[in-house]
């Protein structure tokens, strides 16, 4: 009788985890809300070309305001910002080393990284599809605490890219807060390949988000992802129990 109660008690743990990603998904799904919400964008950079000590850096940033409600998403650009990118536009037409950084900057926030930035709940659903959940525990997560989920992702690739990489590990931990939502997310992704049979390649990458609720929308927080500083401003429509961040910044 012990070994069959040891085998009801591991298939009972696989199925709570298994509840535990449901009921994830079931939250994100409900809360892809349509709120009209008014936010403003910073974006800046800096990159270097060349030698690490040596190499040129280039620096660029770009303000844009961002408006969604019924009836789309609107991205505003100030004068003052599109008149910076034409002085330098002209100066890059004169002396091509002086670069274009306004132009840079303001390719950066377009309406597809505006709209994955405003609505965080469809890219997390994207995210776990077909994840398997490995662990579920209590931690803390920067002084909140929270409920750990460590998963395994499946991220699909398309067939051409499928003739190079052999070997694609993605995994991620989310952590929810005391309402079941999610306040942060770490995902790494490793991969090895080979093209042409003689080049060899690894490659492995790990991204940070943040995030919080606006209404019925979670929205990611810019942090560590990419250097924005966003503003949101509280729209009318909300109800009281809203909580708007006031600012956040992504190093």
């Amino acid at each position: 009788m012990a070994p069959r109660f040891l085998l009801l008690l591991v298939l009972a743990a696989g199925f709570l985890r298994a509840d535990e990603l449901a009921d994830l998904r079931a939250r994100l799904s409900r809360l892809q809300g349509k709120d009209p919400l008014r936010a403003t964008v910073d974006y800046s950079f800096w990159s270097r070309q060349g030698d690490e000590n040596k190499g040129k850096v280039i620096q660029g940033k770009a303000s844009v305001r961002l408006e969604e409600d019924a009836q789309g998403l609107k991205l505003v650009c100030s004068q003052a910002t599109l008149e910076q990118m034409r002085q330098e536009d002209r100066a890059n037409a004169r002396d091509p080393e002086s670069g274009a950084p306004t132009r840079q900057a303001l390719r950066n926030v377009n309406p597809a990284t505006s709209s994955e930035f405003l609505d965080a709940a469809d890219r997390l659903l994207r995210d776990l599809e077909g994840a398997v959940l490995l662990e579920v525990r209590p931690e803390r997560f920067e002084g909140v605490q929270a409920q750990c989920l460590a998963l395994k992702l499946n991220p699909k690739l398309p067939a051409q890219s499928r003739k190079y990489v052999k070997d694609l590990q993605s995994s991620c931990k989310v952590w929810l807060g005391p309402d079941g939502l999610p306040i942060g997310l770490t995902q790494e992704v490793k991969a090895k390949g080979r093209v042409f049979l003689v080049v060899s390649f690894e490659h492995s990458e790990t991204a940070e988000r943040r995030f919080a609720r606006l209404g019925n929308r979670p929205w990611t927080l810019p942090r560590n992802a990419s250097p924005l500083l966003a503003r949101i401003d509280p729209p009318r429509s909300c109800s009281p129990d809203v909580t708007h961040p006031s600012s956040a910044r992504q190093n």
